[in-house]
């Protein structure tokens, strides 16, 4: 008896432990079909561009995507002029440009930063706007903020650029996820071609019931259909 009490306890304890891996399991496919419902969701909800998409839904997003890009001819050197020495004292530094700001994060940095005389935009909106500039390296009359004029962020910019609270604002907020300014040259012409990951295209269908044969051959037309975008 006591050896057949042993066998059976160590058998319960081996449920035990796969009942667990298995709960794990779902738990993390769960996780994984409510991220995947909210990119869709996104998706079905926008009318034009992608620019609404958090920066985990658009990894979420690439990795459904099977994408392929073929370049088809070096890159060109950015168009010359002066350059813009914000933008230039990031390249030359090597600081990044935070993502985005956090309430806790810009308490830290709100008071390094003066404030204009003149009524407009809230210190915070015009901080972030210029962030955003440096980010995607568009000109200062592509930035809006809500009250004021490109050219008005574009000064604020330099008062606090040359009085050294940029660079102050920017050590504050090192550890910070950031990304570095873009590169003097703009992407060559590629083309990019995307294909749905079929299990993406699938998965509807099999919430609704439908046999796997149908399942199937949603699989093939989808992958037959794919075209460059």
């Amino acid at each position: 008896m006591a050896e057949v009490k042993a066998a059976l306890m160590e058998k319960e304890a081996t449920l035990r432990e796969e009942r667990d891996r298995v709960a794990g399991w779902l738990a993390e496919a769960e996780g994984q079909t409510a991220r995947v419902q909210g990119v869709i969701d996104v998706v079905e909800n926008l009318s034009t561009k992608i620019t609404d998409f958090t920066e985990e839904q658009r990894r979420d997003l690439l990795t459904m995507l099977d994408v392929r890009v073929q370049v088809m001819a070096p890159g060109k050197r950015q168009r010359q002029g002066k350059p813009d020495p914000l933008t230039e004292w990031h390249r030359e530094t090597g600081t990044v440009v935070p993502l985005e700001i956090t309430d806790e994060q810009w308490a830290q940095i709100d008071p390094l930063l003066p404030s204009s005389r003149q009524q407009g935009s809230p210190k915070r909106e015009v901080f972030e706007a210029i962030l955003g500039k440096l980010r995607t390296a568009c000109a200062w009359n592509e930035v809006t903020v809500s009250a004021n004029a490109w050219n008005a962020v574009r000064r604020r910019s330099e008062v606090w650029r040359t009085g050294g609270r940029w660079e102050e604002a920017m050590r504050v907020l090192g550890a910070v996820e950031g990304v570095p300014v873009p590169p003097l040259r703009t992407l060559p012409p590629m083309v990019v071609t995307g294909v749905v990951d079929p299990t993406y295209t699938t998965q509807a269908l099999e919430e609704r019931g439908e046999d796997q044969e149908a399942a199937s051959c949603n699989r093939t037309f989808t992958t037959a259909q794919s075209s460059p975008r």
